[in-house]
């Protein structure tokens, strides 16, 4: 066919229009600069097809959808994207020179098949294209060649050429492939030519699928020569049908395309476009569509695509954090973790039911999140887009397997450049077959077998030898939440308050223990939950609630869960219960399997969601806690090691500021001994100014003044006297002026120190909240102790905690844990009484205790209040003077007899049961809290309960302190315990028999010395000074003991700093501080000086 050289310089000049689209590319944006000139591109196809260039016209469209792709990116250009962009118009432009040479074709599908683009030509489409590119294309005519006739006639009509018909099957179905991407560019393009072109190229693709199978048709019944004569009729058709399509294309370039007409003509080409079935597909068909047609297979894919879609409601929280430039990295580097592992574990599960090509997606995506998890920044838009698409895909997929354009449009979308890893071009084709053909593995086909018997190792929590410890950490900070959790659900479920949701939360939880166990290898843990979730999956499938014997195995298989936490954590020793629970938990999966879930008077129908007890079930809430926002809070994991560090600095920070200030008040001291010469200096200057004046009046000057023959103008006579002494008089002046500028700045410096000194409390408050755990992290272990203790002794009870929210410091609370646990089972197996005697006594049969943890100003108080029957003192007394502790008719208070439970070995009980009896639990309470600077009171009433409070110091880097001088040495008192300074003369001091003590109006103290209690010699000097001052202390057991005290210098806040490791530890010694002038002193803590030994207690006195 001939084609004007007219035509030809036209479609040059649009090319050239790319030029100058790419000139300007940087100035108008990516976005913008893509959008106008994918529009060229489009402007030159239809110009190439009017002028015949199918070939170029198809290159045109293909190319426009690698340009629709790389608009919506929205991100920079890369330098290889820029050059393929930049290389193209010379390509064209270097074919219409030459269209019959080969290298020029080549070039432009060399181009098109570049991986940079998302969706390379294949090898099968670039022959056929090849072949619209070849040697048929249309021949250039001078305008100055005299035409045929038969050409002149047809001038009207556009002058093209299509290529010789092929009869061959393959290449058609691979030319159907290139006008049906063809069409999808167009579509994308969004041009209005789209809608009829589609239809054409839809009716094209009808024909084509009609000319293969006649050609095989004609072939089978009439031979060779015959078929070859019905394929020329059907290439006829098919030149007629495409010059109809390049017909309407023009014609409608300017008008509105409807939307059902592009629908239509994309479904029709998405039909049209599906290849042929090779042998091998064929035979495997009817096994696919017997699988299809198998429930088991369905359940199986439904389950996974519910999956994938909690997978992507995690993904946008996880995703909103990840784009957020306010987040933290090490936030943004856990969350997008955590989504890797999310996918670790689908491909797992995908790869366990036989869909390999799902996991091989899972783990593809898996590996880009792990490197964009370890990026500085956040994602972009694009990589956002990327990562919430592939959920959606996998879920078209999932419901249309082995649809070979859903199988694509998935790997393609693993193409996208905007991954950090995009999936290469060689190994799409292998992905996307191995995506059509999977091989499920049905229930049918696997059916898991339940053991009967538990193993040892089933609970085994030990460690694998390569475990992965960012995934143990990981697991380590969420498990004890995530058991928390699942136990506060299952405790709803035996008090008979639980509704069906709360057993969809227990099953979810168990899902997702049972995934992060196998995942890291901790066999207990996954064993354990997955049998959990099994008998929770029945019950929620049912719809309905289990009864009690199932609720309390279920409880009992919370609290294992729970001390297996604590075991990983570190907290506690593997529970020893753990392999019989487990047996009981496989014993009712096995029960409901064979028989169904267990259906009786007390398990409810299947309509109900809400549980009635027979009777009441003992039970361990929470007192009500503000609502947990939804969102959790970014939170950063440090090393425990770094935030001392922290502690650290921040002492050694308040110690040097100190020092500071030290020195601005003695220079302060000594700016005003400057201010007081200077104000003597200026007395002087004064003084000698006026005496300078009389000897001037007196001077033979004044003598020739009064003979009037003096003038005043003259000055020979005023000497230098005068002068010195007029400059000393302003020197003077200046030097005080100057003081006083001083002392002002030296004020404010003072005061720029008093906020620093608050800013640094500030941040010592705001370090040590670091250190700080709310209560209600061992909230779910104190509740799981009250209820394994009343299965014990067969009692009934119920535990609120009150303040649960208070912060502590974690060492303070992990040392607090056993004396806590001990107390509730004191108050359990001591305190509460049976049911049957509450009810006889008028009290509820399930007894009430109550933990109640707060803060009163640098103390944490601890009061655990029960409704039982309280101490029974006759008893306590009884057994006290068996063992020789009291005499028979010594008089005791109420408290007293209390407080002798704290001593070792002392118990009430005849012989030692699980509980109780062994006489060391009080004793290791009280030694606990004696060595963590804290007290215990106990005030009892009997048949009304019994309260035993606590106190603990708050943790602090400094403390509040005396500084009292004793003889020639200072030393530094701790304010614990200190209710009272006395200064002389407010009370007196008494001697009664070889007892000191200290008389203030009806009051009676025992008053120690200071110097007495650190076991000083005495001082014979103390007659000749003043009298000392007293200070009234709290001891641990309640008692107000006196204190006398030599000289008390100063209160100031103190940073104590420990002895250190060569030093052995010293009653009433707590460590040493270092004060502003660089001395050290100790500093002791007086409530733990008068618990010293009686020997060193000497209660010498001054007088």
């Amino acid at each position: 066919m001939l084609v004007s050289e007219e035509q030809v310089a036209a479609l040059e000049a649009e090319v050239a229009e790319v030029l100058g689209i790419l000139e300007v590319f940087d100035e108008e944006g990516v976005t913008e600069g893509v959008r106008r000139y994918a529009e060229q591109v489009g402007r030159i196809g239809l110009a190439a097809g009017n002028a015949g260039f199918m070939g170029l016209q198809d290159v045109c469209l293909l190319f426009q959808e690698n340009l629709a792709d790389l608009g919506i990116r929205k991100r920079p250009l890369r330098d290889i994207e820029r050059e393929r962009l930049e290389e193209w118009p010379t390509l064209v432009i270097g074919y219409l020179a030459s269209p019959e040479d080969l290298q020029a074709s080549e070039g432009l599908l060399d181009h098109l098949q570049n991986p940079v683009w998302s969706t390379p030509l294949s090898a099968k489409e670039a022959e056929v294209l090849r072949g619209l590119l070849g040697p048929d294309v249309p021949v250039i005519e001078s305008q100055k060649s005299i035409l045929a006739p038969e050409t002149v006639a047809a001038e009207d009509e556009p002058l093209m050429t299509l290529p010789e018909p092929v009869g061959s099957a393959e290449p058609l179905s691979a030319m159907l492939a290139v006008e049906s991407r063809a069409a999808m560019a167009m579509e994308q393009a969004g041009e209005a030519i789209t809608a009829p072109a589609l239809e054409r190229t839809a009716e094209i693709a009808a024909l084509i699928v009609a000319e293969e199978e006649s050609v095989d048709l004609a072939e089978t019944v009439a031979g060779p020569e015959e078929a070859e004569t019905v394929t020329e009729a059907l290439t006829a058709e098919l030149m007629t049908a495409e010059v109809d399509t390049v017909t309407v294309a023009e014609a409608m370039a300017t008008e509105e395309v409807e939307a059902e007409a592009v629908a239509e003509g994309t479904q029709t080409v998405a039909e049209a476009e599906e290849p042929e079935s090779t042998d091998e597909e064929e035979a495997e068909e009817p096994a696919v569509a017997m699988a299809g047609s198998s429930p088991a297979r369905q359940e199986l894919l439904d389950i996974l695509g519910a999956e994938i879609a909690q997978i992507a409601e995690t993904a946008t929280e996880i995703l909103s954090l990840a784009t957020s430039a306010d987040s933290a990295p090490a936030a943004r580097t856990e969350a997008l973790a955590g989504y890797a592992e999310h996918l670790e574990r689908l491909g797992d599960a995908s790869a366990s039911i036989g869909l390999t090509g799902l996991q091989q997606v899972c783990a593809h995506i898996q590996a880009n999140l792990s490197q964009l998890a370890v990026r500085d920044g956040p994602l972009d838009a694009e990589q956002r887009r990327v990562v919430e698409a592939w959920p959606d895909l996998a879920l078209d997929y999932l419901r249309a397997l082995d649809d070979r354009t859903v199988c694509t449009a998935l790997v393609h979308h693993l193409q996208d450049g905007c991954w950090p890893q995009p999936l290469a071009a060689a190994d799409a084709v292998a992905l996307v077959d191995l995506l059509v053909a999977p091989k499920l593995v049905t229930e049918e086909a696997e059916v898991e077998v339940r053991p009967r018997q538990a193993q040892p190792d089933d609970v085994s929590l030990a460690l694998p030898a390569a475990v992965n410890q960012e995934l143990l950490d990981g697991l380590l900070q969420e498990l004890p939440h995530q058991a928390a959790e699942f136990s506060a659900a299952i405790q709803r479920l035996a008090a008979g308050d639980g509704r069906i949701q709360d057993v969809d939360v227990a099953r979810r939880i168990a899902h997702t223990l049972k995934g992060a166990g196998n995942t890291v290898g901790v066999r207990g843990i996954a064993t354990l939950t997955h049998q959990i979730e099994d008998i929770l999956q029945a019950l929620a499938k049912q719809e309905v609630l289990p009864n009690r014997p199932l609720a309390e195995v279920l409880l009992n298989a919370a609290d294992c869960l729970e001390a297996m936490s604590e075991a990983l954590l570190g907290m506690s020793a593997p529970p020893s219960q753990a392999f019989a629970v487990l047996q009981e938990v496989l014993d009712w999966a096995n029960r409901i399997d064979q028989s169904g879930i267990p259906r009786g008077d007390e398990v409810p129908a299947a309509a109900t969601d809400r549980l009635e007890p027979a009777e009441p079930v003992q039970a361990a809430p929470i007192a009500p806690q503000p609502a947990v926002p939804s969102v959790p809070e970014a939170t950063l994991r440090v090393p425990a090691h770094l935030v001392d560090d922290v502690l650290r600095l921040v002492g050694e920070s308040i110690i040097l500021t100190g020092q500071v200030q030290e020195r601005i008040r003695k220079t302060v001291a000594q700016t005003r001994a400057v201010m007081g010469q200077n104000r003597l200096f200026q007395q002087l200057t004064a003084e000698l100014e006026q005496l300078v004046d009389i000897r001037n009046v007196s001077s033979p000057l004044s003598k020739s003044m009064q003979r009037s023959d003096f003038d005043p103008l003259e000055l020979e006579q005023y000497n230098e006297l005068n002068t010195v002494t007029h400059r000393l008089v302003e020197a003077a002046t200046d030097a005080h002026e100057l003081g006083r500028a001083i002392e002002e700045n030296l004020a404010a410096l003072d005061a720029l120190l008093v906020d620093q000194g608050h800013l640094h409390r500030d941040n010592q408050e705001a370090v040590l909240r670091t250190r700080m755990v709310p209560i209600q992290t061992v909230a779910p272990r104190l509740q799981r102790s009250v209820r394994q203790t009343c299965r014990l002794v067969d009692k009934k009870a119920e535990l609120v905690v009150r303040g649960a929210g208070t912060l502590m410091d974690s060492n303070v609370l992990n040392d607090m844990i056993d004396p806590l646990m001990h107390l509730l089972r004191n108050a359990v197996d001591h305190g509460i009484e049976p049911p049957g005697q509450r009810q006889h006594l008028g009290k509820p049969p399930v007894g009430q205790i109550e933990l109640n943890f707060g803060r009163e100003g640098n103390n944490i108080v601890i009061r655990c209040q029960d409704d039982g029957a309280g101490l029974d003192l006759a008893a306590i007394r009884r057994t006290a003077t068996e063992r020789g502790l009291i005499a028979a008719d010594q008089s005791l208070t109420d408290e007293e007899l209390a407080r002798l439970i704290l001593l070792p070995g002392f118990s009430t009980r005849g012989e030692a049961t699980q509980t109780s009896g062994r006489g060391i639990g009080m004793d290791m309470v009280h030694s606990r809290l004696l060595d963590m600077k804290g007290s215990l009171r106990i005030h009892t009433q009997a048949g009304q309960g019994c309260l035993i409070e606590l106190r603990l110091p708050v943790t602090l880097i400094s403390t509040h302190a005396l500084l009292v001088r004793l003889r020639d040495q200072m030393v530094a008192l701790s304010d614990r315990g200190i209710e009272q300074i006395l200064y002389s003369g407010v009370g007196a001091i008494q001697r009664l028999g070889k007892v000191t003590t200290y008389r203030m109006g009806d009051e009676v103290y025992e008053l120690s010395a200071l110097d007495a209690l650190l076991n000083l010699p005495p001082d014979h000097r103390a007659q000749s000074r003043t009298a000392p001052s007293v200070l009234l202390v709290r001891e641990e057991t309640g008692a107000l003991r006196a204190v006398l005290a030599q000289d008390i210098v100063d209160s100031r806040d103190l940073v104590v700093k420990n002895l250190g490791e060569y030093l052995p530890r010293l009653n009433g010694i707590v460590g040493a501080t270092i004060l502003g002038d660089g001395s050290v002193v100790p500093v002791l803590d007086l409530p733990e000086l008068l618990r010293a030994p009686v020997a060193r207690q000497s209660t010498r006195t001054a007088g």
